[in-house]
């Protein structure tokens, strides 16, 4: 009796295995989803990243032809939502919301409950930058001249936020990291709180959403000093960046996006990758972001995988000691 040469064995068990692997991953693809999917949001519902995901949702259900679920997990910084989809199986039905306070709390916590390798990126959402506004009564008329004021006299220039770690306290620590000057921080439960500190000239200043200085800019009440963006703000025209008033390269944008648990195959991930940018890309959600003061993030799960893994860098160089 012959054999065939044990090379050609070889070659056709090799042959065979890569066959079963990417049938293995089209099936997956092909097959999914097979039930229901829920997306987990860490956050009461209202917020932004609340409003583009149920705005997805809705339209990603007959693109994958299962209902998609919101379910909202408040408290406990986020954990609770985490160890949700972190029990889940790794099989996509169970998704979670993400802000930029997620890659954030990496770089700024000793423990936050979770390492980067847990999850994986799913798909981008939206991105909203900031405003830094200040009372017209200030005498100050530019950032500059803020800045410059800092510089000459440290924390004379103070500033609000809802506390170490969230989006109006990141944002200006950086402006001031990268100015070199020391600003006094003041806390608050909120922005929101913080606002009418602001408008009655007890805050220099305040970086905040684009809707929520606007009117106030409109009616005089306060003056935008810059925007985080890296180009201007439509709904402010005149407002310089940031980056154009002596600061280059500084940007600053809270994100929303999608997660799942790391181990997901990537059949799934490219699935619902695409889907769930068709929408993001789509006119309706442009103008619903408009409305919220957001931009759409049409990018791609491994360029949503980038922006985390660089703001998380960002926020490292800064050279903060964790909690």
């Amino acid at each position: 009796m012959s054999f065939p040469p044990l090379k050609r064995l070889l070659r056709g068990a090799a042959l065979a295995a890569w066959i079963a692997c990417a049938g293995t991953g089209a099936m997956a693809q092909a097959a999914f989803p097979t039930k229901p999917i829920r997306i987990i949001i860490p956050f009461a519902p209202g917020g932004s990243i609340d409003v583009s995901a149920r705005w997805i949702a809705e339209r990603l259900a007959p693109a994958l032809g299962q209902p998609v679920i919101i379910d909202n997990k408040p408290g406990g910084d986020g954990m609770i939502a985490m160890r949700a989809v972190k029990d889940a199986p790794a099989d996509g039905h169970t998704l979670m919301a993400v802000s930029s306070l997620y890659s954030q709390a990496l770089a700024l916590k000793k423990d936050p409950g979770y390492e980067a390798r847990d999850f994986v990126a799913v798909a981008a959402m939206s991105e909203a930058p900031l405003v830094v506004s200040g009372p017209s009564s200030n005498p100050e008329k530019t950032l500059a001249q803020i800045l410059a004021k800092a510089k000459a006299d440290p924390e004379s220039v103070s500033f609000g936020s809802g506390g170490v770690g969230t989006a109006a306290w990141l944002s200006a620590t950086m402006m001031a990291h990268m100015a070199g000057v020391k600003l006094l921080h003041i806390p608050y439960k909120g922005v929101a709180a913080a606002r009418p500190d602001l408008l009655g000239g007890r805050l220099t200043i305040l970086f905040d959403t684009p809707a929520g200085p606007l009117q106030h800019v409109q009616e005089g009440r306060l003056r935008a000093y810059g925007v985080t963006s890296t180009t201007r703000l439509a709904s402010f025209p005149g407002v310089p960046t940031i980056a154009e008033q002596g600061l280059p390269g500084y940007s600053y944008a809270v994100y929303n996006g999608i997660v799942a648990k790391a181990g997901t195959p990537k059949a799934v991930i490219d699935k619902l990758d695409q889907a769930i940018r068709t929408i993001v890309a789509s006119k309706g959600f442009e103008e619903q972001c408009r409305v919220d003061g957001l931009q759409p993030m049409p990018i791609t799960a491994d360029q949503f995988a980038q922006r985390i893994a660089a703001d998380t860098q960002k926020v490292l160089e800064l050279g903060l000691p964790k909690e």
